[in-house]
């Protein structure tokens, strides 16, 4: 067993694209996958080009679990790994959100795990299973695993945010650009208006419409809010000091 840093990700209506008849959008949702694979396994610039290893991608129905080993180059340390590592998952939560429309929720642990062909185990992949299913919002959080190793003043601490119920979760809007907030925009009005009769669809929604304003008001564009009978609830992530 090998100490890793892994995240299992649920694609949210994923599944629904097995059951429905849009061709076109499945084919989406496939080559989403693919690329998330690509990205991990091959060309990723986040990533040296010389490893010891890979990472490992399982993709099952609307579920990616990704782990990547420490200790796989020895031009990268713990944090350095770590802070790649969730890099290159906000690059996918923008790919996969932004280009595809397909909000996500996940969970990102540090932790034991073992793999063959046949078997896959581990205590990171427990608690990143168990921490995605308390997640319930479209968001990736953080283990306490993984925040004790951020360190106040890295660049990664400026990608998390904590939201009111204390889960520090990945900052994907960050530092973007007008356009692509009124973009992100534009995808959240229309899933609030897509299910306005689907109650749980819809705190989903309403959920990133309160996070994108959030992050517009950081930015000081409020001008890219979305009008919603809601305040934001969200802080700047403050990582502890040791």
């Amino acid at each position: 067993m090998t100490r890793q840093i892994c995240a299992f990700i649920d694609v949210l209506g994923g599944a629904k694209l097995f059951r429905g008849k849009d061709k076109q959008r499945a084919s989406e949702f496939f080559a989403c996958l693919e690329e998330f694979e690509r990205r991990m396994n091959a060309w990723s610039p986040h990533f040296p080009a010389k490893r010891r290893t890979k990472a490992l991608v399982k993709t099952f129905s609307d579920n990616i679990f990704v782990a990547f080993p420490f200790k796989s180059s020895t031009k990268m340390d713990d944090d350095d790994v770590i802070g790649t590592f969730l890099e290159e998952l906000i690059h996918q939560i923008h790919e996969l959100t932004m280009f595809a429309g397909f909000p996500i929720r996940g969970a990102v642990s540090i932790g034991g795990l073992m793999f063959t062909d046949k078997f896959l185990f581990g205590p990171a992949l427990v608690e990143a299973v168990e921490l995605e299913k308390s997640a319930i919002f479209p968001r990736i959080v953080l283990s306490e695993s993984v925040l004790r190793h951020i360190k106040p003043g890295s660049p990664i601490a400026r990608r998390i945010v904590c939201d009111v119920d204390g889960k520090s979760f990945l900052h994907y809007l960050g530092g973007l650009s007008s356009g692509w907030l009124e973009h992100h925009k534009t995808f959240v009005e229309n899933g609030l208006q897509e299910n306005s009769r689907h109650v749980r669809e819809r705190q989903k929604y309403e959920w990133l419409a309160q996070y994108h304003n959030f992050s517009a008001q950081s930015a000081k564009k409020p001008e890219h809010a979305i009008s919603i009978d809601r305040s934001s609830a969200f802080s700047v992530f403050q990582p502890k000091t040791t």
